[in-house]
């Protein structure tokens, strides 16, 4: 993965909860197509959600980096929706840790995968 995952009590309560609407019904889709768990809450004990949401978004052309820059990690979203080659980009600059980073990048990715379906 991108990132390291910090245990948590639910997973539920940070990282399946952070996308909502059509990305959030798509990403319980695609995991069960993909890895056939019915069940998200077996991803817990793994601490695999946030990688396959990371996964989830790069198969649908909305790719999350992330980096550590002056002391302050920052993520970049490439959002390749139009074009293999042209990409719009989005950032987030001055996170303290790997964990907000994370968290942030997945909600704007969910952001966007959501707006194209508006």
């Amino acid at each position: 993965g991108l990132y390291c995952i910090p245990k948590r009590k639910y997973f539920n309560n940070r990282s399946i909860m952070i996308l909502t609407d059509k990305a959030k019904e798509d990403f319980k889709e695609w995991v069960f197509e993909n890895y056939y768990f019915q069940d998200l809450n077996v991803l817990y004990p793994l601490h695999l959600i946030d990688t396959l949401i990371i996964e989830f978004f790069d198969e649908q052309k909305i790719i999350i980096l992330i980096d550590f820059i002056g002391g302050d990690f920052c993520y970049t979203i490439k959002d390749y929706l139009t074009s293999k080659s042209e990409c719009k980009k989005y950032y987030g600059l001055n996170y303290k840790s790997r964990q907000e980073v994370g968290t942030q990048a997945i909600k704007k990715a969910n952001e966007i995968y959501n707006e194209r379906f508006k």
